[in-house]
């Protein structure tokens, strides 16, 4: 059993690999750049509104500033121009190399399981399928907790479309919004029992988006599982 507990400690410390990683790490350099113009274009809109303010309190000649004026107002399209095409361009390249892109990521996600296979070859068959009848034992008991509100696969399709539905009953978003900006205690008890029912909605709907997060991460660790005892047959 200690050495079940080993292996499950090594697992709990495994991650699975994050798809397109070298893709995310250029769509960071683009959300940089766009940050950048968009920083630059709102500068030169608070200079040309400072220039303006001057210009307007100390009576100055607008000939003399109608220069400065256009260069901030040029810089300032130049920068938007820059911060709306940056993502465009981004996802055009994507595009053009996804082939490449694709195959990239794929030898990177080999090499990461590889790795994290690696750290499980001083343990028996034996002692990994016990370690795999544990995870598929926890899967069970998380998937029973959605199925208890909404049924497995169908859990959160179904929340959310319940979700619409109750917020178009109850007379869409606008109404809503508007109970919530008067005040949700200033509203008659029908719709104040309406509300505090939506938000239960949501925070049963969150709940079970997060268990099936936890359940996905599980069933990428049985795999890992697999991999090791096939690795294991092969090589012993």
């Amino acid at each position: 059993m200690n050495r079940v507990n080993q292996i499950v400690s090594i697992l709990s410390k495994m991650e699975s690999h994050t798809p397109f990683a070298l893709v995310k790490s250029k769509k960071k350099t683009s959300i940089k750049i766009q940050n950048y113009s968009l920083f630059g274009c709102l500068l030169c809109l608070l200079l040309l509104g400072a220039l303006i303010i001057l210009c307007l309190t100390f009576n100055i000649d607008k000939k003399s500033v109608e220069i400065y004026a256009i260069l901030l107002l040029i810089m300032n399209h130049i920068f938007g121009i820059i911060c709306l095409s940056t993502p465009i361009v981004a996802d055009m390249n994507f595009f053009f190399n996804m082939r490449k892109e694709v195959l990239n990521d794929f030898q990177i996600e080999i090499n990461h399981d590889e790795k994290n296979v690696e750290q499980l070859d001083h343990y028996s068959i034996p002692e990994l399928e016990y370690a795999t009848y544990w995870l598929n034992l926890k899967i069970e008991r998380f998937k029973a907790r959605i199925s208890d509100f909404f049924g497995t696969k169908t859990a959160i399709i179904s929340i959310l479309g319940l979700s619409y539905s109750a917020v178009q009953s109850l007379g869409g978003f606008e109404k809503i919004g508007n109970i919530l900006f008067k005040g949700l205690f200033d509203t008659n008890v029908a719709n104040i029992i309406s509300i505090l029912g939506l938000f239960f909605l949501l925070g049963i709907s969150l709940g079970a988006i997060v268990m099936k997060n936890i359940i996905n991460h599980f069933e990428y660790l049985k795999n890992i599982l697999a991999l090791a005892k096939q690795r294991k047959k092969e090589f012993s």
